[in-house]
């Protein structure tokens, strides 16, 4: 469940920031596929890649893990 809340929090700031999947991915190092499944929470992303999200997205930690607390509350 947390994966699909974490995916939609991803989908979000990506698309707020008007960045294709594609982009997201060419960061990543990984084929835009992965993105897919990261957004619809098939696919954990590693330690790594939630640092490079975080700077990519522009969201503080702190800011990150609010987003997913706040998700699980609705």
């Amino acid at each position: 469940m947390e994966d699909i809340l974490l995916g939609k929090i991803i989908k979000r700031k990506r698309e707020k920031l008007q960045m294709k999947q594609q982009t997201l991915a060419n960061y990543l190092q990984v084929d835009q596929s992965a993105i897919s499944k990261i957004e619809n929470g098939r696919q954990e992303p590693t330690l790594h890649q939630l640092y490079i999200l975080h700077k990519v997205l522009n969201l503080s930690l702190d800011k990150f893990f609010k987003y997913l607390e706040n998700y699980k509350k609705s």
